[in-house]
């Protein structure tokens, strides 16, 4: 299902109309729910019921491990005893995903007609009225689309043996991202770990040691709610942040500081698949540290990650703005049709909590401690 060369994408997006969804897509699900056997799973996402129907057993297998903590049959709630976390009776989302291989259940794609694709990226602000919002993305060659009037959104695939391992770590982030904004809840690229009912945030760009931090805390008994993308809501005296995915990314020469993980296979819960793109391991932490996943903290602190030169770690004062560009632009490049509301909410955020820049040592053994003492002391 790849792009021919004569659509210009923005960003590796190719922003779609309703019209392909209401003319093309939704005659197939018809025919998908006759044809096909379905895997039906409730999630509970940022306190929100999310039904998602799977008509691939592979994908499914593909794309459940990340957000098996969330699944409502089985979950798990070992630190979160508040009443976020009593899940809404009624579906608030329901997601429809597929593959066509594996279904033998073919849709036409977008560049098909000149009506479904729109020329030039969509203006969220402007368009939020339409009631959609729809992407081809480029490089994953997969297609999301919500309509927002119905709460429905659909995900499907070419492919799913050339469905690439991001795709396994952060499953259906668009389509997440697109729904729990429209309840004033942001996804924001970034680790947390916790204490009790208390968490950091770690952001920063991609390279700078917020993964082996997270992985590093989490084996030393902190909680864990997430390692690439959470979901942020800023209420008035602060912030909380809500579990998305139980998944890691480690780069493989950071497998050496965790020996006992290079040992693990598929069945304890290392996902033996690695990122061509970014030589990464992605882990399922779901299986490997059950107890210690979290699904909702409230923030205390944002740390901002960066290498030192040092044996030691250590904490020193950063500026908001710099706080700030840590954050923001890696989580809006890589969430397609993000409106204005989420680089207010990002503000809010930098302007509720402390900020502390984060200096690694070269004994990344004893990060968590520095920690805990700069961040959790009082608890």
């Amino acid at each position: 299902m790849s792009i021919p060369h004569n659509h210009i994408l923005t960003r590796n997006i190719l922003s779609l109309k309703k019209t392909y969804l209401t003319d093309v897509v939704l005659p197939v699900v018809t025919v998908l729910q006759k044809k096909t056997e379905q895997i039906r799973k409730q999630y509970c996402i940022a306190g929100k019921n999310v039904e998602l129907f799977f008509y691939s057993q592979v994908l499914y297998e593909r794309l459940h491990p990340a957000i098996s903590h969330l699944d409502i049959s089985h979950m798990n709630i070992p630190n979160s005893k508040d009443a976020t976390q009593v899940c809404s009776q009624a579906c608030d989302l329901t997601v429809h995903v597929w593959d066509m291989s594996g279904t033998g259940v073919v849709v036409a794609p977008p560049w098909s007609s000149e009506e479904y694709v729109n020329q030039q990226e969509v203006d969220t602000e402007r368009n939020r009225g339409n009631d959609f919002l729809g992407v081809y993305l480029n490089g994953e060659e997969s297609i999301s689309l919500y309509d927002i009037s119905t709460k429905t959104a659909y995900f499907f695939i070419q492919d799913v043996q050339v469905l690439p391992t991001w795709v396994d770590a952060a499953p259906l982030r668009t389509i997440f991202h697109w729904f729990l904004a429209e309840n004033n809840i942001y996804l924001l690229h970034g680790a947390v770990v916790g204490i009790g009912e208390k968490a950091a945030l770690l952001t920063a760009r991609g390279g700078s040691g917020k993964s082996t931090t997270s992985m590093e805390c989490i084996r030393q008994g902190m909680t864990y709610l997430g390692d690439d993308y959470v979901a942020i809501e800023v209420h008035d005296t602060g912030a909380r942040a809500y579990s998305l995915y139980s998944s890691a990314k480690l780069k493989l020469n950071a497998l050496k500081y965790f020996p006992e993980l290079e040992v693990q296979d598929g069945s304890n819960g290392l996902l033996t698949k690695i990122d061509g793109v970014e030589q990464k391991m992605v882990l399922n932490l779901n299986t490997l540290f059950p107890q210690q996943i979290q699904l909702s903290a409230e923030l205390v602190a944002v740390l901002v990650p960066t290498f030192g030169t040092g044996e030691m770690t250590h904490v020193e004062p950063i500026h908001k703005v710099q706080a700030f560009l840590a954050l923001a632009p890696t989580t809006l490049f890589q969430l397609p049709l993000a409106s204005s509301a989420t680089l207010r909410t990002f503000r809010l955020l930098i302007e509720r909590l402390p900020m502390k820049r984060l200096v690694l040592g070269s004994s990344v053994s004893r990060v968590p401690e520095v920690i805990r003492s700069s961040v959790f002391s009082s608890i």
